[in-house]
């Protein structure tokens, strides 16, 4: 279970590096709803994980497909219509 918390840990520092760089790199600027969307989707991909995870380990793999199916397919929503809105802002923003 330990190791669970180290990739964890891993993938939350990956995360946050590559939006810093994405933004230094970029110069983008995000309002309130995109940052609203990055983070609960963040949060729901890492819930999705380690639910995933721990079900495995526990040997439920039933609940493990559930989790990924619900909670996967939530995340990839709420990526979906953060995106879609951020492309929106931008389009408007440069015509």
């Amino acid at each position: 279970m330990s190791f669970m918390w180290f990739l964890m840990g891993a993938i939350v520092v990956g995360i946050v590096w590559t939006i810093y760089s994405w933004i230094k790199n970029n110069q983008v600027t995000l309002n309130w709803p995109v940052w609203t969307g990055m983070i609960i989707g963040i949060l729901l991909g890492l819930f999705c994980f380690g639910w995933v995870y721990s079900s495995i380990i526990e040997g439920e793999n039933q609940s493990a497909g559930m989790g990924l199916l619900v909670f996967g397919g939530v995340t990839l929503i709420v990526f979906f219509l953060t995106r879609k809105k951020y492309k929106k802002d931008n389009l408007e923003v440069t015509e």
